[in-house]
């Protein structure tokens, strides 16, 4: 049988490429299956209470940070925007968090307590062309650097702002420790 240079060359290609397709994915299992910790990189929490009349407020808190698990080539963005009153993250509501597209499938959501600090993570992923999948879960107690700036407008006159509160608070970055993963193969 007879074939051409760029017909092998073609070949040779095809099976390097799956060679480092499975290498890649015993990497994603086995890092997946040795990783303990996540990764949060610039957790940003700030909230804002506006007052334009005495009695009319409109009030919201705002979160977002980027998960990384060390095992996916990738990272979940996480962001939540609030109105629950009196500190918007509380009561046990659960936000997801969204893969870029070669992330389908996998899934991650956090649950924030703003008084407390903490934060819990719920993460499932899948090592696709190894066939393993995983799920984990893990909370730290952040320690949040928050600044309050309040403003009243003494001599308030319709359409002007009657009063103000903004929280923000320093950008941190802090491992997770998985404290719960079950793996499938």
């Amino acid at each position: 049988m007879y074939f051409s240079t760029s017909s092998s060359l073609i070949v040779v290609l095809l099976a390097a490429g799956q060679a480092l397709s499975r290498t890649a994915d015993k990497v994603c299992t086995s890092r997946s299956a040795k990783s303990l910790e996540w990764k949060i990189r610039s957790f940003d929490y700030h909230s804002s209470d506006v007052f334009s009349t005495p009695a009319h407020q409109v009030a919201y808190g705002f979160t977002n940070f980027t998960l990384e698990n060390t095992a996916l080539s990738y990272s979940f963005k996480c962001d939540a925007v609030s109105a629950q009153q009196p500190n918007y993250f509380y009561d046990g509501k659960t936000w997801d968090c969204v893969a870029p597209a070669d992330g389908e499938g996998d899934r991650s959501s956090f649950l924030f307590d703003r008084e407390s600090g903490l934060l819990k993570i719920n993460q499932a992923w899948g090592c696709a062309r190894d066939g393993s999948k995983f799920q984990g879960a893990g909370e730290v107690k952040l320690d949040l650097k928050c600044k309050e700036n309040k403003y009243k407008n003494e001599h308030w006159e319709m359409g002007q702002t009657y009063a103000k509160t903004e929280v923000n608070c320093e950008k941190v970055d802090v491992p997770v420790m998985i404290q719960y993963l079950n793996a499938t193969a």
